[in-house]
């Protein structure tokens, strides 16, 4: 049977290390934030799974009687590659930062692309469309995986919808990366919600009269599996 070691998972270059007679899987590093990939003993080949950060929500800016809703920021793209490491030593690892939300009559911002090394890399999701009057807003374009095996693009920001009905005005719910992760829609009256961290998704749009913030995206991440 294989036992599981965990140590500092969730931290830039935390361990989850598998114990087993024979060669395969060894162990994996997990890298939240930027650093360096640095190859254990014994290891050959690696399959790294590189998520882009989601776009941050849209903002709203609606007068009184007439409530607006930002559209959602999109998701990260993803990249999958298997990587012979025999001949390297290290890869520099970037994370890419999340979307910031529009500030009230503003769009939201494209999050940022990770990457490892020059292998693969996967762009952010495009940053949510403010609230433009009554109506149906626009939605945005996810992320795109790019040098993986696998590349995979982030599922769009979602459109909002505005009413002149305050109650059915809603600030739309950001788009999913590969790994989820997309923020819920808002209600009528409030701040889009944000992503969460290193989850790929996007962050909602605000909704209501005055001025209302699009949630930010959430940062990418960086997932390196270990075999010998």
């Amino acid at each position: 049977m294989t036992g599981i070691i965990s140590d500092n998972v969730g931290r830039a270059g935390g361990l989850v290390k598998a114990v087993a007679a024979g060669g395969g899987f060894a162990s994996m590093q997990v890298f939240t934030s930027s650093g360096t990939w640095t190859k254990p003993t014994d290891i050959t080949l690696i399959k790294v799974i590189v998520v882009g950060a989601g776009g941050g929500g849209g903002g709203a800016s609606g007068s009184t009687n007439n409530p607006e809703g930002g559209s959602g920021g999109a998701g990260g793209g993803t990249a999958i590659e298997v990587i012979d490491v025999s001949s390297i030593s290290s890869e520099t690892v970037t994370i890419g930062a999340g979307g910031s939300g529009g500030s009230g009559n503003a769009d939201g911002s494209t999050g940022g692309t990770s990457s490892f090394g020059s292998h693969c890399s996967a762009t952010g999701g495009s940053g949510g469309k403010k609230g433009d009057g009554q109506g149906v807003g626009h939605s945005v374009a996810g992320g795109v995986g790019s040098g993986g095996n696998v590349n995979i693009t982030g599922g769009v920001g979602i459109w909002s919808y505005t009413h002149s009905a305050i109650s059915q005005s809603i600030g739309a719910a950001g788009g999913s990366s590969f790994l989820g992760g997309g923020a819920a829609s808002t209600v009528y009256g409030n701040n889009g919600n944000n992503a969460v961290a290193n989850s790929g998704g996007g962050g909602s749009g605000g909704t209501g009269e005055g001025s209302y913030n699009g949630g930010t995206g959430g940062s990418g991440i960086v997932l390196v599996e270990e075999y010998k």
